[in-house]
């Protein structure tokens, strides 16, 4: 780790050709140290892959003792090291190798006691024995993920027994006690797991690391993340500069900040890290820009900083960032960007490609503007592009001029449980399940902006009326009475705070939504608790019916004042501005040509084709190369009298089926449309240039995509169909279908 403090002020650590000077803690080992497993730890594998199988001893390594995982923890690797090989992370071993395991039925929330599904819990009675079974999972909800150690498995009843608790237990929060029968977990860390090429797992008993290579075991090379320290470390330093640097290969953060004032942080490249790229805490003036961000086990850029006592603002910002496929690990609660405190501002960022949020937002007067939020929420659901939870006293932050699109699962703006005092205008809303969501608190302002395409535009409740918001609930009395809020500077920066207290706190009084656009949503305003709404401001919120079947299409007419719906408030908006404004911050935009641009219908051979889309059956399938899939069919399911021909006309089979696709390298954006469901269904999965996407789908009836973006490096775009929880009954199986693929070239 690299320490400086305040006598290392005013230098500047630049790189001599930026992206070519790399810090990191990573430790390479090659076929000197990887030897072939032998002797009785043979016994570990399936005998298809222990011939291929290599193991390093950490302790003669020089990495050190790995001591056994805790009970149960919920970072996602429980502090243990990462895997790479020729820049690339290796998976840990886990069963299955993708989707879930499901659980049958609950029979004790807390400690947890399950009925299995999956019967390759028989094939784990050794694991066990040695102390090393661990199942991770959303045993609750999916926001809350949990590792805990398996006790002992009752093999008659098929009963798994958890060893710890989790929080309010195991078993869907809505069908307590016995759950829902769908919650999903996996198999971690188990070396009788290994066999896929690249998988890897440690052994806490003989302190081993087991590892498939891809290549031959005699030519194996592995780098491990070692240092538990951050790479870059800088307390009390002044007016420090770190440009062009590349930090990677780490197990816990990049660069972290504590204090000082003026540290800017610039054209840095940070991946491959377990915990967070940058870190910043304290201190005044700190910046983090035109940084490329991307694969990170946790978040992206957290800040903190300022007085909220005294509403001192630190002055810290984020702007012109690029970051994206971050929480691989620490998959909820990890945000591209979290911000706390006094004044902070969020600018000009790209952030996308996330299982849960995108911005965490806390404390007050904070600026989030202009930012390009997208493609978040691809895991857990109740969740936004923005986020912001629990706190009447988070007042002052202005959300303006921000694009948000491409996450049907997820909110736009969200504030949850009370979140309060927020200003929200300007901002475009495309493709989500609501635009800007409030639910409950007070003094929320919402004018001005854009939903397209969400189910709904803008949402509003009184929760805080049943779930007890009251001046006698103490978490919601202590987020206010603990800045004193009577008196300056709190009761003039926020008058309308001062009384309330006394004034109804459970109820949503002062928020408005006024003057805002909902194009092709299936409703405007969405309304609950409507007896008690009528202390909030609901005036002139417009319904527009026009046909924006792309994003360019939408920002174009936002930009050139071309929109034909228009509410009065809404005038010229630079949306267009939203992302990285420099060569250095990756700003993608959609390549406009007819060679980067492909459109799929699938169907049978009768069954009529969308408008400017090209047919693919299971006879004729033009450029597309599917193989590997069994028993592939078409199914109309009424196409032709449907107004979406594509949605109802589709192809199915069984078996991980590959697409292939010859494009040219770069970024490209994919969509694939799954059928109108006859039944409601679980998970479904895709993966593309080997990212796993997932989707959870509960209504039936109802067109659902799987949307991302990957980058193509030899030429050819490639999707596999792993199918999932298909008829929504719990269990995973390896039924896929699709109506459609969208395959869109990006450019930075």
């Amino acid at each position: 780790m690299l320490k400086m403090d305040e006598r290392d002020s005013d230098v500047v650590w630049r790189a001599a050709s930026p992206g070519k000077s790399h810090i990191t803690s990573g430790v390479s080992f090659g076929p000197n140290q990887l030897r072939r497993v032998s002797g009785e730890d043979r016994k570990l594998f399936r005998k298809e892959v222990v011939d291929r199988i290599v193991e390093l001893d950490l302790g003669t390594a020089g990495v050190g003792e790995m001591r056994p995982w805790p009970d149960r923890f919920g970072d996602g690797t429980g502090g243990l090291f990462e895997v790479f090989v020729d820049g690339e992370r290796m998976p840990l071993a886990r069963y299955p190798n993708v989707g879930n395991m499901k659980m049958k039925r609950v029979t004790q929330n807390t400690p947890g006691v399950f009925e299995w599904r999956d019967d390759r819990h028989r094939d784990w009675t050794d694991a066990i024995e040695r102390g090393g079974l661990w199942l991770q999972g959303y045993w609750r909800v999916p926001w809350q993920v949990d590792t805990v150690r398996v006790a002992k498995q009752d093999a008659d009843q098929n009963l798994v027994y958890h060893s710890t608790k989790v929080a309010l237990g195991i078993g869907n929060k809505y069908k307590r006690p016995q759950g829902n029968g769908a919650e999903p977990y996996i198999a971690i860390n188990l070396p009788e797991e290994i066999d896929m090429p690249g998988e890897w797992a440690v052994d806490f008993i003989t302190n081993k690391l087991y590892f498939l290579p891809v290549v031959s075991p005699d030519e194996a090379r592995i780098t491990i993340a070692s240092s538990k320290e951050p790479l870059f470390e800088l307390k009390g330093a002044n007016r420090v500069a770190l440009k062009g640097l590349t930090l990677e290969v780490g197990r816990s953060d990049g660069i972290v900040v504590n204090d000082g004032e003026g540290v800017s942080i610039s054209q840095c490249t940070f991946r491959y890290l377990g915990k967070t790229a940058v870190r910043i805490s304290g201190g005044r003036k700190h910046t983090v820009e035109r940084c490329h961000i991307y694969e990170i086990g946790g978040g992206g850029i957290v800040i903190s900083g300022g007085d909220r006592t005294t509403l001192t603002p630190c002055h810290h910002e984020a702007r012109d960032n690029h970051i994206h496929h971050f929480a691989r690990t620490q998959k909820i609660y990890a945000a591209g960007i979290q911000i706390s405190g006094v004044g902070v501002k969020v600018r000009h960022n790209e952030i996308h490609d996330t299982p849960h949020l995108g911005v965490g937002v806390s404390g007050n007067e904070h600026l989030l503007e202009y930012n390009n939020v997208y493609h978040f929420a691809q895991v857990s659901n109740d969740m936004g592009g923005f986020y912001s939870v629990l706190d009447w006293a988070g007042r002052g932050n202005v959300y303006r001029y921000n694009l948000i699109h491409s996450s049907p699962s997820g909110e736009g703006i969200y504030f949850d449980d009370g979140q309060s005092g927020a200003l929200v205008y300007g901002n475009v809303l495309y493709r989500l399940h609501t635009g800007i969501f409030v639910g409950g608190g007070h003094d929320n302002i919402s004018r001005g902006n854009i939903a397209v395409d969400c189910s709904a535009g803008y949402h509003l409740d009184a929760r805080g009326i049943h779930r007890n918001y009251t001046a006698e609930n103490p978490k919601r009395v202590h987020s206010v009475a603990q800045f004193n809020h009577k008196e300056p500077p709190w009761s003039k920066a926020y008058p309308e705070m001062v009384d309330i207290l006394e004034n109804h706190p459970e109820r949503p009084t002062g928020t408005m939504f006024k003057d805002n656009l909902a194009i092709d949503c299936r409703s405007v305003l969405r309304l609950k608790d409507k007896p008690y709404l009528n202390l909030s401001i609901i005036d002139n919120n417009v319904a527009g019916d026009d046909d924006y079947s792309t994003l360019d299409s939408l920002v174009s007419a936002i930009t050139e004042g071309n929109l034909k719906s228009v509410a009065p408030q809404i005038k010229h908006m630079a949306i267009d501005q939203a992302g990285p404004r420099n060569e250095e911050g990756i700003h993608y935009t959609y390549v406009d040509s007819e060679s980067t641009r492909y459109r799929y219908d699938f169907g049978t051979n009768d069954s009529p084709v969308g408008e400017g889309w090209s047919p693919v059956t299971p006879e004729a399938r033009g450029h597309l190369d599917i193989s590997s899939g069994i028993n592939i069919t078409a199914i109309d399911r009424g196409s032709q009298d449907a107004v979406d021909p594509v949605a109802r006309d589709f192809m199915t089979g069984y078996g991980t089926s590959k697409l292939r696709h010859k494009v040219s390298n770069g970024m490209w954006e994919f969509t694939v449309q799954l059928p109108d469901a006859v039944h409601p269904r679980g998970e479904l999965r895709v993966k593309a240039e080997g990212i796993a996407f997932s989707l959870h789908v509960e209504e039936a009836g109802v067109p659902t995509q799987i949307t991302g973006s990957v980058e193509v490096k030899d030429g050819e775009l490639n999707i596999d169909f792993l199918g999932g929880d298909f008829f929504g009954t719990g269990e995973s199986n390896s039924q896929w279908a699709v109506a459609a693929l969208s395959l869109v070239k990006m450019q930075p």
